[in-house]
């Protein structure tokens, strides 16, 4: 097993987490599709072995300074194979083949979600304290996405209560949006777990979010959503959390 290996598979134009899952579940590593592409054509065809054998010869090197620049800012890079990836997110259609990490990820502890709407109303900032109290008080972690509103308070509210609080990251893990987080992002560090599926450096988006908030819901037993409007994320976090198979629960504005 080698995180090389599963940056390196990642890095080439047409392969996407879903197809790697099914990679491994085949083949049980990407290492044996990266040293003999021939055993693709059987199973999967002439396209994915010609997309595996003719990969670009320097995406080995990318991934090994990818590794590099994480590392040098303190970071971890685990990938599915990784006994520190987390469980709960193996069981998703599409996990990311690899995740950054700010530390060493807790497997004895059980995870519940809370997102919500970034213009929360006064009662919703209440029960979004009460509810994460209980949840520390029964020895759960917070996790959430570190987005200004109910994400903040969520994560404030765990950390003060000394509980657990993951913030998954809508951009790379040594990216802080919106800047004016960059202390709760920081006390997260310390106390807490920051991850994220996107390469060093990379800007969130709102084409990132989205992506991010499958991992959200996957990480997770239940998510529960506070006043969320409409369109908002934290109802695209809802839809994965259900199509996974995991508890919902809403709390609407008051």
């Amino acid at each position: 097993m080698s995180i090389i290996d599963y940056m390196e598979i990642s890095f080439i134009k047409g392969i996407g987490n879903r197809l790697i899952k099914k990679l491994i579940d085949k083949y049980g590593s990407v290492e044996v599709v990266l040293k003999n592409p021939e055993v693709l054509k059987e199973d999967f065809g002439d396209k994915l072995y010609d997309l595996v054998k003719n990969r670009e010869k320097n995406l080995r090197k990318k991934a090994e300074e990818e590794v590099k620049k994480a590392e040098k800012l303190g970071f971890k890079i685990v990938c599915l194979e990784d006994n520190d990836y987390p469980d709960a997110l193996k069981e998703i259609p599409d996990p990311p083949a690899y995740i950054y990490l700010s530390g060493s990820f807790p497997k004895d502890i059980q995870l519940v979600s809370v997102v919500g709407s970034r213009k929360h109303t006064v009662y919703g900032k209440s029960i979004t304290k009460n509810l994460v109290r209980s949840l520390v008080e029964n020895g759960i972690g917070v996790v959430s996405g570190l987005a200004s509103g109910i994400d903040r308070i969520a994560h404030e509210t765990a950390l003060e209560n000394n509980g657990f609080t993951i913030a998954v990251l809508g951009g790379g893990i040594d990216q802080v949006f919106p800047h004016e987080n960059k202390d709760i992002y920081r006390s997260i560090r310390d106390k807490g777990l920051l991850l994220s599926e996107f390469s060093m450096g990379h800007k969130p988006s709102k084409f990132t979010f989205p992506i991010r908030n499958r991992i959200i819901a996957g990480l997770s037993l239940a998510t529960i959503v506070i006043e969320a409007s409409e369109k908002s994320g934290s109802l695209i976090t809802a839809r994965y959390a259900n199509e996974y198979g995991r508890i919902v629960f809403s709390v609407p504005s008051n």
